[in-house]
């Protein structure tokens, strides 16, 4: 009777060392991946702890690449020296490895050397060249993705029962988990010291037969305590990485941790970023004694200034029986309000204590240290909750006040454009009445001192007028007219326009056939994109020639604008269309402009549902072209007949 109460209790011990040390895996692979941004760390992890549980002879980590299409080795381990590893990699349904990928469900093999399916399955053959009997491949993978496949090897044949199949399974899970996190900081903690003494006490046992069913219920129901902890730590992490919300997040925390501590109230305490004080930013329970102070002021109130304790200590600090513990006034308040147990922890980010999460016991508590360690580790991942929290809230207020800015500034530009316009246009008028000779008769000299207000003047006014354009393509209130647009007539004007400004130095050449028809488009629109490309051309062509050139197709227009001026360098055209961007930024630059014009340009461009391209290298000049579709000529206008160009040189 007595052998085999013994035997019994040994092969009990045996299964309950076997399940702790797999809730002892899963639990530290969970914190890691709470805690590591590292793969390799996650991945080394993972293998560190299948190797505790399993007799594999090699195992390895094959990982997706960002288009879900090649599986490259991440990690491995092998206990034979010199034997053929397939190292990949593998592309998506290619060998075994990418079979599993693609279908996300994995393949045993008790012995690869008479198995037909892994002869048919494998390309490679690896496997089974290298002398191996058992083989393995899980998909690591979330309840939606898979994002790469675990293989495992030995050298014996092996048959995994269902309980160890879900438990390397559930490893996997959790290592997708970790590829598929996005933002958590590295913290690392120790391992739970809780089910080794589970297992010493169970030792001890075997000294004393008369107390082994007590010993052995102890042990049982800590192994379920620890994978109760375990499963609430997950579920507390899951609920604080899918959610910014505090209320969602202490909402759960409160929740959750009930289930593992008997606690009457909590509260949590982070320091303001304004104030520069530790303030309450949420309770569960708490009642007057705790969240007032003397004369009802919370500033003073007993939950803070523990709080302020913990964060000065930036240790947790643990009381079982606060009316055994006098050595602090600052318990005093929960010893007169019936208050017994007492656990606080510092809420730590980077090193930096921020905050204080504490807990109030109406009965006297003990807290083993496994315990402890649990709440220490939630503490970790509620200081990174809020911390994260805190971040994303302080981005999205800054993204408000920035548009505030913005639209501050062009509400200012607007009323600043409109007060200067009307001045600038009364200086332009005289200087124009001036030149004239309308106030008497002017010397060659004055004429072109007053020429040069005005061309001044209106260059000023041009400017002002691009601003005020800038401010409504933001807000967008242009207006867009389709109307029968004589392109002939609209080449003329800008010909007489230019003719007058150019330079003696600048030749304008007009490559326009005198055949263009009118089509259905913005004329208004289209005559101020080449009102900027040609004045933009001119202003960077000091001795040389800007050419304009029209091509009518059957259903577009095509203009280009080819100056021989100073070119704009490769690295620049990708940003010379972006708002106030300027070839020549230097403060000593000689060309004048604001930089809005060929915002402007692209902006009505794409009104019109057309393109600009832009060809230019340094020294060899820049040509713009633009295409503008006509779906629909006019119906006063008939196709071009042919392409005769006539060329108009001024």
């Amino acid at each position: 009777m007595a052998v085999a109460l013994k035997n019994a209790q040994e092969t009990l011990e045996t299964k309950i060392e076997l399940r702790t040390r797999e809730l002892s895996a899963l639990y530290g692979v969970t914190t890691l991946i709470n805690q590591s941004l590292d793969m390799a760390t996650v991945l080394n992890y993972g293998i560190e702890q299948i190797t505790q549980l399993f007799h594999f002879d090699t195992i390895r980590f094959f990982l997706y690449d960002a288009r879900f299409e090649t599986l490259t080795l991440e990690a491995s381990y092998s206990t034979v020296q010199g034997s053929k590893v397939c190292v990949g990699p593998f592309r998506r349904g290619e060998s075994v490895v990418g079979q599993v990928a693609e279908s996300g469900e994995p393949v045993f093999f008790e012995d690869v050397q008479s198995d037909p399916r892994y002869i048919a399955l494998s390309e490679s053959k690896t496997t089974y060249s290298a002398g191996f009997h058992f083989f393995a491949a899980l998909p690591i993978k979330t309840k939606t993705q898979t994002f790469g496949v675990a293989a495992f090897s030995s050298n014996e044949i092996m048959q995994l029962n269902e309980h160890n199949a879900r438990s390397l399974n559930a490893i996997c899970e959790h290592i997708a988990v970790a590829v598929e996190k996005t933002r958590l900081f590295e913290q690392v903690t120790e391992r739970s010291e809780a089910l080794r003494r589970a297992n010493g006490q169970l030792q001890l046992a075997n000294d004393f037969l008369k107390n082994e069913v007590t010993e052995r219920q102890h042990a049982q129901e800590e192994v379920l305590r620890q994978h109760q902890r375990i499963s609430s730590l997950h579920e507390i992490g899951a609920a604080i990485n899918s959610t910014l919300d505090h209320s969602v997040l202490f909402d759960a925390l409160f929740a959750r941790v009930k289930s593992v501590l008997p606690y009457s109230a909590a509260s949590i305490c982070w320091y303001d970023r304004n104030t520069g004080r530790l303030v309450p930013i949420a309770e569960r329970n708490l009642g007057p004694e705790l969240r007032t102070g003397e004369g009802g002021a919370a500033a003073e109130s007993p939950a803070l200034r523990l709080s302020e304790m913990l964060v000065k200590q930036e240790d947790p600090v643990v009381i079982e029986n606060v009316n055994l513990d006098t050595s602090s006034a600052l318990f005093e308040p929960l010893r007169k309000n019936g208050w017994i147990g007492f656990v606080g922890l510092p809420l730590s980010v980077e090193g930096k204590v921020l905050g204080a999460l504490a807990f109030y016991l109406r009965e006297s508590h003990v807290f083993p240290n496994e315990e402890v360690a649990f709440l220490a580790t939630l503490a970790g991942q509620v200081a990174i909750a809020i911390f994260n929290s805190e971040l994303y809230e302080n981005s999205r207020q800054q993204a408000i006040d920035l548009e505030k800015a913005i639209h501050a500034k062009d509400e200012f530009l607007n009323v600043m454009s409109h007060e200067l316009r009307t001045p600038l246009s009364v200086i332009g008028g005289y200087a124009q009445a001036l030149s004239i000779g309308i106030a008497g008769e002017l010397s060659p000299e004055q004429r072109k001192i007053t020429e040069k207000i005005g061309f001044q003047s209106n260059e000023l006014l041009r400017m002002i007028n691009e601003i005020l354009q800038v401010g409504s393509l933001q807000a967008g209130s242009v207006q867009v007219y389709f109307e029968n647009t004589q392109l002939i007539d609209l080449f003329r004007n800008l010909q007489s326009t230019f003719d007058a400004l150019r330079k003696e130095s600048t030749v304008l050449i007009w490559d326009v056939p005198e055949d263009m028809p009118a089509v259905k488009t913005d004329g208004d629109k289209l005559k101020h994109i080449l009102q900027n490309l040609i004045h933009n051309a001119m202003k960077f062509t000091e001795d040389g020639s800007v050419t304009i050139a029209a091509r009518c197709f059957h259903d577009s227009v095509e203009i280009a604008v080819k100056d021989t001026g100073i070119g704009i360098e490769a690295e620049k055209l990708p940003v010379i269309f972006d708002m106030f961007r300027q070839v020549d930024s230097s403060h000593t630059r000689s060309h004048g402009g604001v930089g809005v014009g060929l915002f402007i340009v692209k902006k009505y461009v794409e009104l019109l549902n057309g393109k600009i391209e832009v060809a230019s290298s340094p020294g060899n000049g820049t040509t713009f072209t633009v295409t503008i579709p006509t779906d629909e000529l006019a119906e006063s206008a008939a196709p071009p007949a042919h392409e005769q160009f006539t060329r108009l040189i001024a």
